[in-house]
């Protein structure tokens, strides 16, 4: 069987178990079966933080630059995607569900939510990433911190998206939006990695000095790393503002991409670059478990990815 045709079926074979899988997850059910919400919250903020751990080992696993400001990434696709459905985007949806029908309308603005939260987080990733990966070890990731910060403070202050007191957007994430761009996320990265340019990021990663003997423009991949992880960020921020299991409106709040969630993706990418893949799908779940009830500490996230740094066991939340 040629090579192509595998890779359809099992694109199809995907396909057809995400959609019974979000079948299951919705209200319902799958044949008169299905999951709590709560635990399907759960499971969909697992797959968003797939995305996002996946997303940062192409820097911190396999470029060796550590990032700790993936967080703000995702705060910029989310926010910039929040805004354009709430002012824009529905009208433009209640316009082509005349012509295209409204399920094929609701999934293009979705995707062009999708897209531009995407591009807007890649712009940022170009910004901050031209003058911050000239830096290396420590100080990269204090830059790269400072910059999450400084987007959690603007967001905070900025009352066209909610400021301090949230914002309520359409609730168009299900599992099945969570499942195919996980997967695609996993094969985007799996290709970059053993592509050359995926060659060349090892080599940065093992010695940056032989790198560039070798005529290896260093910086030119990094920031290169550095902005496809950052529109992957943000196309998980999109999923994560627009993400409510059980109701039509979800709510987009900052303490999503507070600093102590830096450090979550981080502990989770570094065990990912590891392949240690039954930790990291532990972490992926306590994660999520995290993010649903809003009960960790900023001090305990520091703690836990020292504890990952380390491979020492890390406390329940």
């Amino acid at each position: 069987m040629p090579i192509l045709v595998k890779r359809l079926f099992a694109a199809l074979v995907i396909v057809l178990l995400l959609i019974a899988m979000n079948q299951f997850m919705s209200d319902e059910g799958l044949f008169g079966f299905g999951v709590p919400p709560y635990y399907g919250r759960v499971v969909m903020l697992a797959g968003i933080n797939v995305i996002l751990a996946v997303s940062l080992n192409l820097i911190t696993g396999f470029t060796g630059q550590f990032s700790i400001g993936h967080a703000g990434f995702m705060a910029v696709g989310a926010y910039t995607s929040a805004y354009l459905t709430v002012y824009y985007a529905q009208a433009w949806e209640r316009s082509l569900a005349g012509m295209l029908g409204a399920t094929v309308a609701h999934a293009l603005i979705f995707l062009l939510a999708i897209l531009v939260g995407a591009i807007v987080a890649a712009l940022a990733g170009l910004v901050v990433g031209i003058p911050s990966l000239r830096l290396r070890g420590d100080y990269l990731a204090i830059v790269t911190l400072g910059f999450a910060e400084i987007i959690r403070i603007v967001i905070l202050n900025i009352d066209k998206v909610g400021g301090a007191t949230g914002f309520t957007v359409p609730g168009y994430t299900n599992f099945l939006w969570v499942g195919i761009f996980a997967v695609l996320t996993i094969v985007i990265v799996y290709n970059i990695v053993h592509s050359d340019m995926g060659r060349a990021l090892v080599s940065i990663r093992e010695d940056e000095l032989a790198a560039e003997a070798m005529g290896i423009n260093t910086t030119r991949y990094k920031v290169l790393s550095f902005v496809i992880s950052s529109a992957l960020a943000g196309m998980a921020g999109v999923r994560n503002h627009h993400h409510d299991s059980a109701r039509r409106y979800g709510f987009a709040d900052r303490r999503s991409f507070r600093g102590d969630s830096n450090y979550h993706h981080a502990g989770v990418a570094t065990q990912t670059s590891r392949r240690s893949f039954a930790i990291s799908t532990s972490r992926l779940f306590r994660n999520a478990h995290y993010h649903h009830a809003h009960s960790s500490a900023g001090v305990t996230g520091h703690a836990r990815v020292w504890a990952l740094l380390a491979e020492a066991p890390a406390t329940a939340p």
